[in-house]
């Protein structure tokens, strides 16, 4: 019994140090599927056109390219949450949401 209990113990030793060696830089990120948005020119939905999410939201704070489809995020001030748009064919097809935190460089307050 006491073998079974030293080599779970290591087991434990071995994780633990293993969740300490990873990088400080990676934050895990938990998003959130929503159907709306209220950006300070009207509420944008899953399925309006690119144009009219420009037109309600303004500029995004940046644009990148994720498997095809283009994603547009969207930092509407500190202590808020960042929105990424995933917009495909000029169409909203996706929107989620994720709390700030230091690791995430979408959550600079950029003056907006």
């Amino acid at each position: 019994m006491k073998p079974l209990l030293r080599k779970m113990g290591m087991v434990v030793v071995i994780v633990a140090l293993l969740f300490s060696l990873r990088d400080p830089g990676q934050s895990q990120t938990f998003l959130s599927d929503t159907s709306t948005v209220r950006c300070s020119g009207g509420i944008v939905r899953v399925n309006d056109d690119a144009f009219r999410v420009q037109e309600q939201c303004g500029e995004p704070f940046r644009t990148f390219m994720k498997d095809g489809d283009q994603i547009w995020v969207y930092n509407f001030g500190q202590g808020r949450l960042v929105y990424y748009f995933t917009i495909f064919r000029d169409n909203l097809r996706r929107i989620q949401s994720q709390r700030c935190d230091i690791d995430n460089r979408d959550c600079l307050y950029m003056g907006r």
